[in-house]
Order: C-alpha cells, then sequence, then structure tokens
C-alpha cells in the first residue's frame, strides 16, 4: 500500500503543541485507515507478521531512521482492522527503509505474514 506522504519526525512531534500532535496523529490514523479500505484490503492478521515501511524523500536531505518510527501507521492498521493488534506478539519484525533523492515523497507498507513457530 502506498501513501502519498511522510509523517512527521519525531524531532517535529517533540516541539509540537499537545493539540497539534494529537491532530496530526488522528491523520495519520485515518489516511492509513481509508487506504486500507479503498485498497480492499480486509484480512485480519492475527500474528505473528514483518511490517515494512519504507519512506521515500523526493529531496536529497539526510535523516535519521530512528526518527520516522511507524507508531501512526500500525495504530491504522489496528484501527483497519488488518492488524488484530500491534503488540509484540503480533507485529514481530518491524523493518523501516528510508531512500532520499527519489524524486516523490512517499511512504510505502507491507506486510508479511510469518509462520507461528
Amino acid at each position: 500500500m502506498e501513501l502519498d506522504d511522510v509523517h512527521p519526525s519525531l524531532n517535529k512531534w517533540a516541539i509540537a503543541n499537545r493539540f497539534a500532535a494529537n491532530k496530526e496523529k488522528q491523520v495519520w490514523k485515518e489516511m492509513v485507515y481509508w487506504a486500507c479500505k479503498e485498497k480492499g484490503i480486509k484480512a485480519t492478521i492475527r500474528g505473528p507478521v514483518r511490517v515494512e515501511i519504507h519512506y521515500k524523500f523526493k529531496d536529497k536531505r539526510r535523516r535519521d531512521c530512528d526518527n520516522y518510527t511507524p507508531k501512526f501507521i500500525l495504530d491504522g492498521l489496528v484501527e483497519a482492522g488488518v492488524l488484530v493488534d500491534d503488540s509484540c506478539d503480533i507485529v514481530t519484525e518491524l523493518l523501516i527503509k528510508m531512500s532520499i533523492g527519489t524524486g516523490e515523497t512517499k511512504t510505502i507498507i507491507s506486510l508479511h505474514e510469518l509462520d507461528r513457530m
């Protein structure tokens, strides 16, 4: 699934006031929710699952990978019913990829169900 934006970094999130931060969280949760609905994603993954988030940035500015934690994305996947929960017994692997200078800004979300051990 692709989203045509990248959520704010933790640096921006940390300096935002509480109300602005909560509004941004809700916007991203809803964006993921509606993207799942538009794509017709109906299956509920009960785990274990690897979630891959690939952030692509149009410009070539360097960024810290750890400033882009996908909390809002995971919350949106739970809200949409795609993941039963985003706890560590369901989301057992989380991979964050980043690319700069791609000519486009977007977030690509991939889910891969894993074998139960």
